[in-house]
């Protein structure tokens, strides 16, 4: 696939990884405790809440369905939550490989 730039396809890459996170989010609700936890331990570790930390806690109190709305949008404010997504550990190495496969380093 063609890319404009390399900016376009980190977020194509974003996109698809959260979309795969949604499902299996959709799969297994228990999941949703992930994005929090990692949240805490890297506040811990760094001592003090990013803005964009504070602003996904916020967001993640909400219900799910407002939560996998935003993970799924492409407008700007979802654009760059993705870009410091509390969701790691969710997809395995293999999803996230498939998805690197697909979209190009």
């Amino acid at each position: 696939m063609g890319w404009r730039n390399d900016h376009d396809r980190l977020d194509e890459r974003r996109r698809r990884t959260h979309r795969v996170i949604v499902q299996k989010i959709d799969a297994d609700p228990t999941l949703l405790a992930v994005p929090g936890k990692n949240i805490e331990r890297w506040v811990r570790w760094s001592g003090y809440v990013p803005a964009v930390y504070a602003e996904w806690r916020r967001l993640l109190d909400r219900p799910w369905q407002e939560i996998r709305t935003i993970l799924l949008s492409t407008d700007e404010t979802a654009v760059r939550l993705r870009q410091s997504t509390p969701f790691v550990g969710i997809l395995s190495q293999a999803e996230r490989r498939a998805i690197y496969e697909q979209v190009g380093d």
